[in-house]
């Protein structure tokens, strides 16, 4: 075969190769800046699950607020399970107090 041959059928391997270069080139742009996304996106719903943790911790201590309140107003037995539960509180923040110190 001919140099002018060979040097036209390499110049057409080259030229095939640079446009797959060229095309996994543009994919790897492509997968870069969705994976820019994905991780934006698992930084915005990671913010919102910490802020519904914390609404919802919130919620949960209100909760527990007026169910002692609401026994507190209600009849004798319900007086009892909220006096029970005030001395259960009152040992849970003795513990507190007592690992602070330690």
């Amino acid at each position: 075969m001919p140099v002018i041959g060979i040097m036209s059928v390499n110049t057409e391997i080259i030229s095939k190769i640079n446009k797959h270069i060229d095309g996994l080139v543009a994919i790897n742009k492509k997968l870069l800046m969705e994976n820019a996304n994905l991780k934006n996106d698992i930084s915005t719903l990671k913010a919102n699950i910490s802020q519904k943790e914390e609404q919802l911790n919130k919620l949960k201590k209100e909760h527990e607020v007026l169910s002692i309140a609401k026994s507190l107003s209600g009849d004798g037995e319900s007086n009892k399970e909220a006096k029970l539960k005030i001395n259960e509180l009152v040992r849970e923040i003795d513990k507190c107090i007592s690992l602070l110190h330690n």
